[in-house]
């Protein structure tokens, strides 16, 4: 058990500690526990890997503390030695042989297997001298890892720790309520597993769910790894033999390792029937799983009607789910068909949401790596207009505004969006008579009576001919669903673009601003001349309701509408000149009014929702005028010791303006928690800039070992980036840091 040691603890104090695989704390004295120093332990972490997951191929890549790859098993395990317990046995057992040939003694190792099962039968090995046992089909090469244990142990060459470590599930970290939240959409059936549409993640599943969080209805995405029936067979087999059969509770599941909760829910009535044969509690295991078949049959229910609607007769029938879900081995197939089942699901979610949940509640879609692709580019531009807009705006405005918004993603509004039925008549000729109409085999949203009318309109149709796109607008068409959050994608160089004034737009620009504390977003020079700055989950007081015309969305998030930034009321007028709409003369004639306004508290004069002080807002986008300005005036000189404008400058690659701050006094090493609560230094290698974490380390001293509170250093920041490898400024940040760490 790792801890910090706390000499203010009585050795008769019980501490609650979490073990592996158990739901609940449990309640240990003080002087039971061994307090171990983890930055004393080399780690290994087991990452079982496989191209695809129609393979049963498998390759091992094994990791340090700092993500650094020190072993790399070229050996293919497959057939006989398929499976991630099977894989972490055989990985362990080579680890600890190694150990036995080496000359060193004591040496301090912390190995983190994927499976629970092995994690605790490894920890109980190491903890006693009594026989234990896996299942049958593992037990053998588990006995042969036990007696090398016994052998290091008795010559002292090595003190091992064994953690289980929850490895591919997304997102990363872990909630409590997590869990909770995946009972809830698997007993009401709110969910679907399918193939993972990701380029990046072609190797495992990907499911959807939805649950009640804090008021809202949040549709999630996880991803995990599925090893087939026969890995939730022995599962169970070696749960039962290591006498933990009460981890096979959904709860615990849930909570403790969802890899293995999405696998059993995917072979559900497998696990249960193995758990009949094997498990001696099986009728309180069946009680206790029993809402979660009704759940799994509501599921298959909603998928059929996902699927199932018009004269269009669509393919992800019931019968290419599982084994290779219809995908063969084609990864080309694999990428079209694995996004369609992404839209399918989330419409098979929000079908069962309806059922369970007053519609009047709010829906949250979480696009994740979608952005790109044209789902996403259809997605945003609905939320691009449907969150904007005012319900009591004129209705020749609305559609401009939709217009607009579509036309800037590449789609034709007309056709998107239009009057009547686009397949009541042909899409060219406007022809009606039914026996000459044929739908558009690309994707079922159009109809033409000749073969020359959809050749005409080609140019035009092309744009819109998917079958996600057609049934996308079926979706927000029909079911009226609302969009909680105006949101963009933050690339890795979103903090680049300079600051300009919002008279130096020309057309309808969005533009949004992210912190760990939350968002603002811009939609500038929509129809009418008007922009809007939206606070995105603030909720307004009745003194900002009162400041200027606002809209409040029905989903709580605070609107200003303003045609000139002198509209703004002045707290906004102020912090928005100095960032992102830079203008430095409406900012110093706003100062003393802001000033004013925050009671001479440089610490609230901060934009809401994302928290920017007006000196780190300057410094993240680049208005080195204003840095200059706010350093030097004798009203805000204080700003520099507050939050992180170093910091902020460093994330976006503002080294110039970074050497400017630390000039005027400010600390290169200081943080935020707007800026995830992690040093400039973390920050800057996440988001890929080369020149601010050369210029932190060799110039400010900063040490490029250091790590976040969960133990990440710097190369674990760079690789959390999806597609890393492929950005240029993560890729020189990444070989930099690995040779002086090697140095």
């Amino acid at each position: 058990m790792i801890l910090r040691e706390d000499a203010a603890l009585a050795p008769s104090t019980r501490i609650p500690v979490l073990l592996d695989g158990e739901l609940e704390p449990i309640a240990i004295k003080r002087s039971n526990l061994k307090v171990i120093d983890p930055n004393k332990f080399e780690h290994f972490e087991v990452n079982i890997l496989r191209p695809h997951f129609r393979t049963n191929k498998l390759s091992v890549v094994m990791r340090d503390r700092d993500a650094q790859v020190i072993y790399r098993w070229r050996h293919v395990f497959e057939e006989a030695d398929f499976g991630r317990a099977r894989v972490n046995l055989l990985i362990v057992s080579t680890i600890l042989l190694q150990e036995l040939d080496t000359g060193t003694a004591n040496r301090n190792i912390m190995v983190f297997p994927t499976d629970l099962n092995v994690a605790r039968a490894l920890q109980k090995a190491l903890s006693t001298s009594s026989k234990i046992n896996l299942g049958p089909s593992l037990d053998a090469i588990f006995q042969n890892a036990v007696r090398i244990i016994r052998v290091l142990q008795k010559n002292k060459k090595a003190n091992l720790l064994i953690s289980f470590f929850p490895a591919r599930i997304s997102p990363a970290v872990f909630e409590e309520r997590e869990g909770e939240k995946r009972l809830q959409a698997t007993e009401n059936g709110c969910y679907k597993i399918y193939p993972c549409p990701h380029q990046d993640f072609f190797d495992a599943l990907e499911v959807r769910f939805a649950c009640r969080d804090k008021g809202r209805i949040l549709i999630q995405r996880e991803t995990f790894q599925d090893y087939g029936e026969q890995e939730v067979i022995e599962y169970v087999s070696n749960a039962v033999a290591l006498g933990e059969s009460t981890r096979l509770s959904p709860k615990c599941l849930a909570k403790r390792n969802p890899q293995t909760f999405w696998s059993v829910v995917l072979h559900l009535d497998t696990f249960l029937q193995t758990c009949q044969k094997n498990c001696p509690n099986y009728k309180i295991l069946l009680k206790q799983w029993r809402p979660f078949v009704d759940g799994s049959q509501r599921c298959q229910m909603f998928w059929k009607q996902s699927i199932c609607r018009g004269r269009r007769r669509i393919h992800l029938s019931e019968a290419t789910q599982g084994v290779n879900w219809g995908i063969g081995n084609s990864e080309v197939k694999h990428k079209r068909l694995s996004m369609e089942y992404a839209m399918y699901a989330l419409y098979a979610v929000y079908i069962g949401l309806a059922e369970h949940h007053d519609s009047e509640k709010e829906i949250v879609p979480v696009w994740d790596h979608y952005q790109d692709t044209e789902i996403g580019r259809f997605v945003l531009a609905f939320i691009c207009a449907k969150a904007f807009h005012a319900p009591k705006w004129n209705p020749k405005l609305r559609y401009e505004l939709w217009s607009t918004s579509f036309e800037k993603k590449g789609f034709n509004i007309f056709e998107m969006f239009a009057k009547s039925d686009p397949k009541a008549s042909c899409g060219r000729c406007g022809c009606k008579d039914s026996s000459k109409l044929k739908e558009c085999a690309g994707c079922g949203g159009a109809v033409y009576c000749s073969k020359d009318c959809q050749t005409v309109k080609w140019k035009e149709h092309k744009k819109v001919c998917s079958p996600v796109i057609t049934e996308t607008r079926r979706l927000f068409q029909e079911m009226k669903l609302d969009v909680e959050a105006f949101e963009f994608a933050a690339s890795s160089k979103a903090g680049l673009s300079i600051a300009r004034s919002l008279e130096s737009y020309a057309g309808m620009t969005a533009l949004s601003e992210v912190s760990s504390l939350g968002s603002v977003a811009f939609l500038l020079k929509i129809a009418g001349g008007k922009s809007i700055l939206t606070f995105n989950g603030y909720a307004p007081s009745s003194a900002d309701l009162g400041c200027l015309r606002t809209g409040k969305s029905p989903n709580s998030d605070f609107m200003m509408i303003f045609e000139k930034l002198n509209d703004l009321p002045i707290l906004e007028r102020f912090l928005v000149s100095c960032g992102p709409l830079r203008d430095i003369q409406i900012a110093k004639k706003s100062l003393d009014e802001a000033l004013w306004y925050v009671g001479g508290n440089l610490e609230n004069l901060r934009i809401r929702a994302c928290g920017f002080t007006a000196l780190e807002w300057a410094a993240k986008k680049g208005n080195k005028d204003i840095v200059e300005w706010l350093c030097n005036d004798s009203r805000t000189q204080g700003l520099i010791g507050i939050g992180s404008p170093v910091g902020w400058a460093c994330y976006t690659g503002q080294v110039e303006i970074a050497k400017v701050l630390v000039d005027r006094g400010a600390n290169p090493a200081a943080n935020h928690p707007s800026l995830w609560g992690e040093h400039p230094l973390l920050c800057a290698a996440q988001n890929g800039q080369f020149e601010a974490v050369k210029w932190l380390v060799e110039d400010m001293g900063q040490n490029i070992r250091m790590v976040d509170q969960n133990g990440g250093g710097i190369l674990s920041h760079i690789m959390t980036v999806p597609d890393w490898p492929q950005l240029e400024g993560h890729m020189k940040c990444f070989a930099w840091a690995e040779k002086m760490l090697e140095s």
